[in-house]
This record gives C-alpha cells, sequence and structure tokens, in this order.
C-alpha cells in the first residue's frame, strides 16, 4: 500500500506586496531625501527644503520598516505537509498520535461603523504537547489541508 503524502505551498501575496511596496518606496524617498540635502539653492528656501529632507527621511524609516518585517515573515512561511506519519511545517512536526484537536475559527475584520470587512478561517492544529500549528487562510490552502487530513486521519475531524 502507498503511503499518502500530501505538500501545500504557502501563498505569500499579501506579504510580498508589502515587501517589494516597502523596498520601492524606501529607494524613492531616499533618493528625494538625499536630492534635497545635496540641492544647492537660496536661504530663504533652505528651512523649507530641509522640512521635506526630514519628512522624506521620516517615510525612508517607515518603507524600509515595513519592508525588513515583510521580508521576515515571508521567510517564515513554510509549506506544510500532510502523510501517513503527520503533520508538519518546516522544521515543525507533529505525529498523528499526538494531535489533541484540530479546529477552524473565523478572525472578523470590523471597520469603524462595526461592519465585517472581511472573514478568514484560521485553521488550528494542537499537539497534547501544547504546541500549536496555526494557519491562515490567506497564506495556505485550508479547505485543501483539511481534505487531506479528511483522507489520511477522518478520525481526527469527526469531532
Amino acid at each position: 500500500m502507498e503511503s499518502q503524502s500530501f505538500e501545500f505551498a504557502a501563498r505569500a501575496t499579501q506579504e510580498s506586496q508589502w515587501f517589494w511596496g516597502g523596498v520601492a518606496l524606501a529607494l524613492l524617498s531616499g533618493a528625494g531625501c538625499l536630492f534635497l540635502l545635496l540641492r544647492k539653492g537660496r536661504k530663504e528656501n533652505y528651512t523649507l527644503r530641509m522640512l521635506g529632507a526630514m519628512g522624506l527621511f521620516f517615510l525612508f524609516l517607515l518603507s524600509m520598516g515595513s519592508a525588513v518585517f515583510s521580508g521576515l515573515a515571508l521567510n517564515r512561511l513554510r509549506p506544510v505537509t500532510a502523510s501517513e506519519e503527520g503533520l508538519g511545517c518546516g522544521k515543525w512536526k507533529l505525529a498523528w498520535d499526538q494531535v489533541r484537536n484540530i479546529r477552524i475559527i473565523r478572525s472578523q475584520e470590523k471597520n469603524v461603523l462595526n461592519v465585517v470587512q472581511r472573514n478568514t478561517r484560521i485553521l488550528i492544529v494542537e499537539g497534547r504537547d501544547g504546541e500549536r500549528l496555526i494557519l491562515s487562510e490567506s497564506n495556505y490552502s485550508v479547505s485543501g489541508i483539511l481534505g487531506a487530513i479528511r483522507q489520511i486521519r477522518p478520525e481526527l475531524l469527526e469531532e
């Protein structure tokens, strides 16, 4: 009998948009800041140039922070594997006999008017030792992972 194994790659669309947007904005604001600092001009425009350079430098710092932390989030996204042995994500592995609970919660993002803007399903796999694997629908195929678990170990999802 063949052992079943499923692999689900992470979709990193949102994080990659923030990463590349942050890099592009950092390059533009850094170049604009240098342009204003190195530009020669009349003394009357000095204060206005320095205020513009400070604003662009502040934008540079914000966009670099966005790019760095989005890049770190991109680096943490690993493919999820479901096999006969257990469930794994990167270096994290959990055998099926160590799984205590598998559940799905809905995260609802609301706006100022308390209207739900976006529903995101989150798959939570809890181990007996307290470790948790939390997978968001925005990065992983939650329904695909649930289908793979249902094929390999249907008794875990009967609750």
